[in-house]
């Protein structure tokens, strides 16, 4: 997981949120990477800005939504 700020005047899912790279009172937007296990990216998700680590985590994995679209027989949370 990680986080932009956002500098556009139009994001539905731009929120104040925690800045990872310093941006304090900047919008921001949360994505996560899916990657295989060799180290390829398979998928990205993007989520609101005030989505905590927690949230995002538990609905693109544990909750199976990625896993299911790309046909993952495992998952290995890592940060």
């Amino acid at each position: 997981m990680s986080s932009s700020y956002v500098e556009g005047r139009r994001c539905d899912l731009a929120r104040l949120g925690y800045s990872r790279d310093g941006k304090k009172g900047k919008l921001q937007i949360v994505y996560g990477l899916l990657c295989s296990a060799d180290g390829c990216p398979v998928a990205v998700e993007v989520f609101d800005g005030n989505s905590g680590d927690p949230t995002t985590l538990a609905s693109a994995l544990l909750r199976g939504r990625l896993g299911k679209r790309h046909h993952l027989r495992r998952r290995h949370p890592c940060g």
